[in-house]
């Protein structure tokens, strides 16, 4: 799972530079929905590290 915190992030870059996103509704609720889902992926990532540093 902890690949899925860094490919996600690089998913929603890669769609937001490489396709026409603004060009259509769906292509805008598409990219809302791709950022909302890395957004939460580098949460879950920055939860991780924090929750390591305050076991040791």
């Amino acid at each position: 799972m902890k690949w899925l915190d860094v490919l996600f992030p690089l998913a929603a870059v890669f769609y937001l530079i490489a396709f026409d996103w603004q060009e259509t509704t769906l292509g805008i609720l598409a990219a809302i929905a791709i950022l909302l889902v890395a957004s939460l992926a580098v949460t879950n990532m920055i939860l991780r590290i924090t929750q390591k540093r305050k076991k040791t």
